[in-house]
């Protein structure tokens, strides 16, 4: 494993936390949204935010000889629209392809070469005002499987079993807590939900999170209805075109433990989707690995995971 994959998540948090200004209100919805690489962006800053963000999509994976385009979006108080022309970007791609084309400056058509195994795709966006910002994934040969740590379709893989069965073999989880800008405690915490009440999403196992979210989804917690949950968090999740994530159930969670340890920070505590009863929930603090039994009113950060084959 190379060494760079095992701390991609750990750059990722500290890129995002760096950025932490204001808060933004998140969007829920119980549809399934097709949204642009500037929407997927703008969906996690706040109205009037005086910070910076870069946002880059594309396929994670291509075959040999394929021609991809990738897409970039930049936002900075200077630069309230995509489409605007106060600020430029370069692109930067890696060894085993090479750029042959552009509808516009924001889309990048690559082609790659025969027998690539692995290429980074970079942009770098200026406002020429003293606001600058970079993004960049690595895309994999499409006849590759992935590893632990290489990037899946959405996010960074996590787990593989081996074999696809249920629709899926790969697991795959955000490469940041989901809405790095405060929720309303300056930290990026929410509570679990659903409190008083047991709802019976109580799986615990790999691959169980989906079903616990589902049983989440079907009980709409409704004690309040402006109140926004750990698990409305990650279903309204979008990243490079992916919307069906789910808050990972509590193995799921420790598997992100064991792969990517937070080792900046005292204590980092996420929400599992693992029901203990009417008023407690699991937690895991991705710095000891412990594992929590918490109020459900507690409010913790959130991580998302989906499966794939």
């Amino acid at each position: 494993m190379i060494d760079h994959k095992a701390n991609t998540l750990l750059a990722l948090f500290i890129l995002f936390i760096a950025c932490d200004e204001l808060a933004p209100e998140p969007a829920i919805t119980e549809e399934t949204t097709q949204l642009s690489c500037y929407q997927e962006m703008m969906a996690t800053i706040p109205d009037g935010w005086n910070g910076t963000g870069c946002h880059l999509c594309g396929s994670y994976s291509a075959g040999s000889l394929d021609t991809m385009n990738y897409v970039s979006a930049f936002y900075s108080e200077n630069v309230p629209t995509n489409d605007s022309e106060n600020y430029s970007l370069q692109w930067d791609i890696g060894r085993g392809a090479r750029i042959i084309g552009s509808d516009t400056s924001r889309t990048l058509k690559v082609v790659f070469e025969d027998g690539f195994e692995e290429v980074r795709v970079s942009v770098y966006a200026d406002d020429h005002l003293g606001n600058e910002c970079s993004s960049s994934f690595r895309v994999r040969n499409a006849g590759i499987d992935p590893e632990i740590g290489d990037y899946g379709q959405g996010g960074i893989v996590l787990y593989d079993k081996g074999e696809s069965s249920d629709d899926w073999r790969f697991i795959e989880v955000t490469s940041s807590i989901i809405n790095p800008w405060t929720l309303d405690d300056g930290m990026a915490n929410v509570a679990w939900g659903c409190p008083e009440v047991e709802i019976g999403a109580s799986a615990t196992g790999i691959g169980s999170g989906a079903d616990n979210c589902a049983t989440l989804g079907d009980y709409k917690c409704t004690e309040s209805p402006s109140a926004v949950f750990a698990y409305d968090i990650s279903l309204s999740h979008v990243n490079n075109g992916q919307s069906d994530w789910v808050l990972p159930s509590l193995e799921e969670a420790r598997l992100i433990y064991e792969n990517f340890p937070v080792t900046w920070a005292n204590q980092y505590y996420i929400w599992t989707s693992s029901e203990i009863d009417e008023q407690t929930a699991y937690a895991i603090d991705l710095v000891s690995g412990e594992v929590m039994e918490l109020n459900k009113n507690e409010k913790v950060k959130v991580m998302a995971v989906r499966y794939f084959e």
